[in-house]
């Protein structure tokens, strides 16, 4: 099976993929960096990001809107500051125009540099930590598994 990682990230995001790549055969583009490519060979495509303003980075966002082909199986990776959901809408909505099935998403807690969370004394220094990469990379495995 043959799977991408298209992915956005300062630094907690790509510190979960690059775990992930460790563990699993999986091919990594930076949406920043990347704007175009073929993913019509893949059986899977995952999307990543940070989440910024409540979405995924508009560089993940725009890329999807470019590249992804229609009917793809595809699934969701976010680090952010907060435990919170509806973070994947923005990319939902893209994917489910391009009548793609969606298998799932996961979040893992990342540090921030966010000044309300400061201001309020929440720690998430050294996010994310080895519990959250490994429930993201156990999430991963489930997606590959999945029809």
């Amino acid at each position: 099976m043959k799977t991408v990682i298209i992915y956005y990230s300062k630094k907690n995001t790509k510190k979960v993929i690059d775990k992930i790549a460790e563990t699993y055969e999986v091919d990594l583009i930076n949406a920043e960096t990347v704007s175009e490519a073929d993913l019509s060979g893949y059986d899977k495509i995952c999307f990543a990001s940070g989440i910024y303003n409540g979405s995924f980075h508009e560089s993940v966002l725009h890329f999807a809107e470019k590249n992804l082909p229609e009917w793809k199986k595809v699934f969701f990776i976010y680090t952010s500051g907060f435990r919170k959901e509806g973070y994947t809408q923005s990319i939902h909505k893209i994917c489910a125009k391009k009548k793609c099935r969606i298998l799932g998403n996961c979040g893992a807690l990342g540090e921030t540099n966010w000044w309300r969370i400061k201001y309020f004394g929440w720690n998430i220094k050294g996010q994310p930590d080895r519990g959250e990469i490994m429930k993201v990379i156990q999430f991963y495995g489930e997606m590959l598994e999945k029809e």
